[in-house]
Order: structure tokens, then C-alpha cells, then sequence
């Protein structure tokens, strides 16, 4: 299993699931930063008890009748050892009780899979990695969240890009919509440039 670590400058979507209120995609930054956890401060619209979050915060994107449509990165930056800041999805529900100022109960989970891969030693020109599925699943681009059941519904390109400075024998991983909707394997493809 990976372990998510939560990075400085992190920012969350947060929407409003009441009926009646606007559904606004407020941008709540990360104030302190430990680990595995994390604390978000913003202002809400007054008189909202229920919400939904997502990670990462994206200014495109919309909540609408129990949906989120964001981005999973098409693009994503090779990190040796790891995957990239801001590519691993996850959504959480919470709720405030009237009169407090904290929303409570935001416990993220995954809507992604991260999936690693180590270069063989003898690799020293790679520049760029391109993942697809063999049975042409889609694993990035635009998606739909159902967030009653926090599942991914639809998914738009089918291949993910890794760019930046590979060096052979490392591990590099990436953040896709894979194993998703199906839980079924998936035979994956590398093609390196």
C-alpha cells in the first residue's frame, strides 16, 4: 500500500451539497502540514452543514446533483520513488454542525490507483514514459465522481504521460483511474521515449 503525504501549498475543492445553496468550488489551502495529516482554513457560505471535497483543488471543477467533474492529470511529472504532487485524486464528506466554524469528518479517500515501475539499469535516455491500458481503458483526462459512492463513473483519455529526468533502476510511478469502475487486472503498456 502507498502512503499519501501531504505537501505544503496543498489545496482542496470544497463544495457545498446542501440543497438550495449554491455549490460554489471554494479553494481551502493547507495551514500546517504533518505527514498523513493535514489542516485546511477557509470561509463557507453561512448556513451550509454538508460537504464534499476533493483533492487536488481545481478551478474548473463543477458539483452538480451529486457529481464532480475534475481532471486526473493526462500529464504527469516522474518522481523517482514516487508519483506526482497534485496527481493522486481522493475525495472526502464532512459536515458542520451549526454554529461551529469546523467542518468535521474529512477523511480522504483514493479515487485513484498508483501504479510503479522500475526502469531497468541499462535505461539512460528516457525523457518521457506513456502508460495505456492494452484493452484501451481510460485512465485520465476529465472525469465524472459519483460522491454518494466516491467512485469515478466516467473517464475520457486513455493514456497518461510521465515527463522529466528518468534515471534507469529507479521506481516512478503514476496517479490513473485504473481497476476503478471493473476491480478487475488490467494489462498495462510503457512506451519510452
Amino acid at each position: 500500500a502507498v502512503k499519501i503525504y501531504w505537501n505544503e501549498g496543498d489545496a482542496l475543492s470544497l463544495f457545498s451539497t446542501n440543497d438550495g445553496m449554491e455549490h460554489l468550488n471554494i479553494e481551502i489551502p493547507s495551514t500546517s502540514v504533518s505527514g498523513t495529516s493535514a489542516q485546511f482554513y477557509g470561509e463557507v457560505e453561512a448556513g451550509t452543514t454538508d460537504f464534499v471535497a476533493i483533492y487536488p483543488y481545481a478551478s474548473a471543477a463543477t458539483y452538480n446533483s451529486g457529481v464532480i467533474s475534475t481532471v486526473i492529470p493526462t500529464t504527469q511529472s516522474a518522481t523517482s520513488g514516487s508519483f506526482a504532487n497534485g496527481a493522486a485524486l481522493c475525495i472526502a464528506s464532512g459536515t458542520r454542525t451549526p454554529g461551529s466554524t469546523e467542518v468535521s469528518g474529512l477523511n480522504f479517500s483514493s479515487l485513484c490507483s498508483v501504479i510503479g515501475f522500475t526502469l531497468p539499469s541499462n535505461i539512460d535516455f528516457a525523457q518521457s514514459v506513456t502508460i495505456s491500458a492494452k484493452s484501451g481503458a481510460k485512465l485520465a483526462g476529465s472525469v465524472s465522481i459519483n460522491c454518494e459512492t466516491a467512485q469515478i463513473t466516467s473517464v475520457s483519455e486513455g493514456s497518461i504521460t510521465l515527463s522529466g529526468d528518468f534515471v534507469g533502476g529507479n521506481t516512478y510511478s503514476f496517479s490513473g483511474a485504473v481497476l476503478q469502475k471493473s476491480g478487475a487486472a488490467t494489462d498495462m503498456k510503457l512506451t519510452l521515449q
